[in-house]
């Protein structure tokens, strides 16, 4: 494209970011605007009678369109308000317009369609979230013009997966926003004194892959980070913070705005304490597309669109490749992060990162307040789009290491940007379900905001622009408006549901286009009518019919489950979520104390049980001196015990001892605490006060000595000699 080709359609781009804030919607709408010539005005409007009184039927408009029209009202400029008998599709009120058209000195009809201010959330964070906003001129900085969107399609229930460490189910923000996932992070192996032993460091919660994808938090200290060789720190809650920029629930009065109202996140979590492996992660894209994986149950929620903000230099091996095609093949959009180099970004071209360099993904770089590439961002050739990438305003937890309250915070990198272009995907689904995942991102990157300069562009390989979800959803071909209901079908959620139990929406009355509509469902059971019916086959939904679904709660505290129905091209979500966790364990049996042990040597525990909790519990362990190296294992009950010193989790059911190092003087105690949830048990062993070799005799041990001499000395006293036997001759 020549220089002044994009001098045009930059110039169009803009132009219509700034009128697409005032534009009018595809908003079902009962009127239509028309203007007769005066000298035909009398015939049109009242059969060749004066003007009607309002309300009074237009024989001439009726007999035209089909339908029974009224006149409303005269309006400024000479033209009058009809009234059809209902909200139409704007298709079916421009379709009476034109039928209007038809008749003599009619100069105009065209449907009288609702308009809206900008829609603006009452989330109170809302104001503090520089990347929604409309780009320059409407707005101060390179936002991605989200609230023009919002104005056409504030979502459906699409899914989008977050592959990434986990979310905080509880917070505030995300609840009944949340699908049951899985997570993927397996065991770590590693090999002491020539004999493998199993962790669960990585994982950090206790066990391997399970049904429960909660983030328990992945910060690292500095002796593990250079045990693992990584880079220590605190907690990150990574995946909570992506999932919030693309769908936090929004307009609740509560914290923020995500991308995606309806969107509903499916935690696919890979991720943990530095990092996670290359297998987990693709087996997470296979899982999250609705692909089978070994010992995995299939996901009854396929994912519409995955959002991988993770990665790291190296080349797409065929095996990333592979999963990526399959996930692309299976319907699902996957959108990558281009990644960060400190200070100033790395060249995709000429070094490789992935997932970001793989084929099929949507890749995207940062840019920051002005339309720049954020200086830390990659770029090159592998770029398709950009989005902001600097202080994104997220869902977030207080902990530094295990998990505290909710907060809201910011983040920075490609990772934010990336999960806006997700939810972005997401809004476009949502209006659109049919498109295929090429189409989704010729889509985003073809409606862009134009960069506003030399810092970013095809010659640095930034991509096509920066997202605009505005653009991009007013450019989404919009399928008959008859395939859905009218109107939002919203189950509600429900909070605090025993594990186990059957759990079933309210009703929800439907308004369906003649006809009917198709309608399934995924997760659960559906009831036409509610009236103890329930099947989860596909059937067929007609106007004024009442449905209600449901499901059977999760085993695990503090967790989702859920029911997705598709009614048409819509789609809705009813989510239950169980009562609180319990971490706090009954009464730990003590541990038996150890008495003459010997000095300096490693000393351990027998195994005690955990019982009482429902979920993985926070394990610390404490010694009452230095250099005791009081330690803990999961796997005691194992020949591959690992030992550490590090906090961490137990799962339920687990298992638990612990050792330490005995102190080099005799005679000594030492103690081992152990903290589980709340609960201490300590493990005491005390070294031995003699060597038991050839030194000095102990204190206690010449004592008794002593006292049995002298009990021998007055028996031969007490009993004076007697004569031996005679010998036989």
């Amino acid at each position: 494209m020549n220089a002044r080709t994009m001098r045009r359609s930059c110039t169009w781009l803009v132009a219509v970011a700034c009128v697409l804030p005032l534009s009018v919607l595809a908003t079902p709408t009962d009127r239509i605007i028309v203007r007769v010539s005066e000298a035909m005005r009398p015939a049109v409007l009242a059969g060749g009678a004066p003007a009607p009184r309002a309300d009074e039927r237009v024989a001439a408009a009726s007999a035209a369109t089909g339908r029974e029209v009224t006149w409303l009202r005269a309006m400024s400029g000479g033209a009058d308000v009809l009234r059809l008998p209902e909200a139409l599709p704007e298709e079916e009120v421009m379709a009476a317009a034109q039928a209007l058209m038809t008749l003599p000195g009619v100069e105009y009809a065209v449907p009288d369609r609702r308009v809206f201010p900008m829609r603006q959330p009452n989330d109170p964070g809302f104001s503090d979230q520089w990347h929604l906003q409309p780009p320059p001129p409407a707005g101060e900085y390179f936002g991605i013009n989200a609230p023009a969107a919002w104005d056409i399609t504030t979502g459906d229930a699409v899914t989008v997966a977050v592959v990434d460490t986990g979310i905080r189910f509880t917070h505030e923000d995300l609840r009944g926003k949340i699908l049951p996932g899985h997570d993927f992070v397996s065991e770590d192996v590693r090999v002491v004194d020539g004999q493998a032993q199993r962790f669960f460091f990585t994982a950090n919660d206790g066990d391997a892959r399970d049904p429960v994808a909660a983030d328990p938090g992945d910060w690292v200290t500095g002796s593990e980070g250079v045990a693992w060789g990584c880079p220590s720190g605190s907690s990150t809650w990574h995946g909570t913070y992506m999932a919030g920029i693309i769908g936090a629930a929004t307009d609740n009065g509560v914290g923020q705005a995500g991308v995606n109202w309806g969107a509903m996140i499916l935690p696919v979590r890979a991720l943990g304490k530095c990092g996670g492996y290359t297998s987990d992660v693709v087996d997470g894209i296979r899982w999250a597309a609705g692909l089978p994986v070994p010992d995995v149950p299939v996901n009854p929620h396929p994912a519409r669109v995955i959002n991988l903000s993770l990665g790291g230099r190296g080349i797409c091996h065929s095996f990333w490749q592979s999963a990526i095609n399959d996930a692309t093949n299976a319907g699902t959009l996957v959108v990558t992060a281009a990644g960060n180099a400190s200070p100033l970004g790395e060249s995709l071209d000429l070094v490789s990162w992935t997932p970001a360099t793989c084929g099929n993904t949507l890749t995207v770089a940062a840019t920051d307040h002005n339309g720049n590439r954020a200086a830390f961002s990659n770029y090159g050739a592998a770029v398709d789009i950009s989005a902001p990438g600097i202080g994104i305003r997220s869902t977030g937890n207080a902990g530094t290491t295990y998990p505290l309250g909710d907060v809201y915070g910011t983040v920075t990198g490609t990772s934010g940007a990336s999960a806006q272009v997700a939810g972005a995907a997401a809004l476009i689904l949502s209006r659109n379900p049919g498109l295929s995942p090429g189409q989704v991102a010729a889509i985003l990157t073809g409606n862009v905001t134009g960069f506003p300069g030399a810092g970013c562009g095809s010659q640095v390989g930034c991509g096509s622009g920066i997202l605009n979800a505005g653009l991009a959803v007013a450019g989404t071909p919009d399928p008959d408006a008859g395939e859905r209901p009218a109107g939002a079908v919203d189950f509600g959620a429900v909070s605090g549901a025993d594990k186990g139990a059957v759990v079933t929406s309210g009703a929800v009355a439907l308004s369906i286009p003649a006809g009917g509509l198709p309608v399934s469902v995924q997760g659960g059971e559906y009831s036409i009518g509610c009236d103890g019916g329930f099947t989860a086959q596909a059937g067929t939904v007609g106007d004024g019919d009442t449905i209600c679904v449901r499901h059977v709660a999760s085993a695990y505290p503090e967790h989702p489950a859920a029911t997705l129905l598709a009614v048409g091209n819509y789609r809705a979500a009813f989510v239950s979520t169980t009562g609180p966790a319990v971490t706090r364990p009954d009464s730990l049996s003590d541990f038996r104390p150890q008495t003459g042990v010997n000095p300096e040597d490693m000393v351990t525990s027998e195994i005690i049980r955990v019982q009482g909790i429902d979920a993985p519990a926070p394990v610390q362990v404490s010694g009452d001196a230095p250099g005791r190296n009081s330690r803990y294992s999961l796997n005691c009950d194992s020949e591959s015990a690992g030992f550490i010193a590090e906090a961490g989790y137990i799962a339920p059911g687990g298992s638990i001892c612990v050792r330490h190092v005995a102190p080099e003087e005799r005679g000594t105690e030492a103690t081992t605490t152990l903290t589980i949830g709340g609960e201490s048990v300590s493990f005491t062993t005390t070294t031995r006060r003699s060597s038991g070799g050839g030194g000095a005799l102990a204190p206690w041990f010449l004592a008794v000595l002593l006292a049995y001499a002298g009990l021998l000395r007055s028996r031969r006293i007490s009993r004076p000699p007697q004569a031996s036997p005679a010998r036989a001759p």
